[in-house]
Parts: structure tokens; C-alpha cells; sequence
């Protein structure tokens, strides 16, 4: 067991394998950070990103049990998020790109319910939490989805 944060490549891996031919390319954090402008994307393409991670309710480390107990394992709920990129040329306003990308949003959130997280303590079903338009703008329409999991984090007992 470690005590590293949540792998996100993990769900990267998880999204190009399940949807390859569906998306120019799946990337992290760094690749979404350094996009400057809506022209600088090459949709179809997903980020992965981690956008939380946390104490479970109540087991914050020394909150319960002994310390040595609260150090070994704790359990550490993850929320990580999936933005779509996704191209609509037809169209200058936002709700048609919307409709138009519902099939590739489904496929990202088929591809991820339920799926555990492999290799992980204690890996909890990932699900999903929530989604919305994030942007739009030169026929670029941005989808974000932030699905939540679990895992455990620190040391064996």
C-alpha cells in the first residue's frame, strides 16, 4: 500500500482503451494546462484530471483509533474529472454541439461506472457525480463529467 495520491493515468489508460477509435487522444493535467485557446484543441480528445482528494467522513488521520492505527490505513475518497473536447462546425450556438456530443459523453461515462480502479487498496466502483458544459467557443464545445471512487492510503499495519 501506498500513500501516493490517486493515479489519474489509471483512468486514462481506462478511456483510450475503451474508446480509442472514438477519440483523437486521451491526456492528463499538464497537456490541459498549457491549452491557450479553443483552436488549441484536436477533438475529438478527453483530459483526465484529479480534482480531489480527501479523507473519507471521519477518517481524518488521528481522528479515530490510536495513531499508529489512523497512520497504517486510511481510506481516501477521489474525485477526478473528464473533459470532453469535442468539434461542431455546423453550428454557431451551444445546444446543438450539446446534443451532438451525447453519444461520445455516454461512451465516457459507459467506459467508467462501475469500473475499479485496478491495482488499488481497498478500490472502491467508480461513479459518476455530475457533468456540464464548461465552454464553447470556435466549434469547440467543452463537456466536463467528475466521477468520484475510493481507495485506501498508507502504510500496512
Amino acid at each position: 500500500m501506498s500513500s501516493a495520491p490517486f493515479d489519474i493515468d489509471l483512468a486514462i489508460q481506462r478511456l483510450a482503451g475503451e474508446l480509442g477509435k472514438a477519440l483523437q487522444q486521451v491526456r492528463g493535467a499538464a497537456d490541459y494546462a498549457s491549452i491557450t485557446d479553443f483552436q488549441s484543441f484536436r477533438p475529438p480528445e478527453a483530459f483526465a484530471l484529479l480534482v480531489n482528494e480527501r479523507a473519507a467522513s471521519g477518517q481524518a488521520a488521528g481522528s479515530t483509533g490510536s495513531a499508529s492505527t489512523a497512520k497504517a490505513r486510511q481510506p481516501a475518497i477521489v474525485e477526478f474529472g473528464v473533459v470532453l473536447a469535442v468539434q461542431n462546425a455546423r453550428y454557431q450556438r451551444g445546444a446543438p454541439a450539446v446534443r451532438d456530443a451525447m453519444p461520445l459523453i455516454g461512451k465516457v461515462r459507459d467506459a467508467l461506472i462501475g469500473w475499479q480502479p485496478p491495482g488499488l487498496s481497498l478500490a472502491r466502483p467508480v461513479m459518476w457525480r455530475s457533468g456540464r458544459v464548461i465552454g464553447y467557443d470556435a466549434g469547440v464545445l467543452l463537456w466536463g463529467d467528475v466521477f468520484t471512487t475510493q481507495h485506501s492510503i498508507g502504510s500496512k499495519p
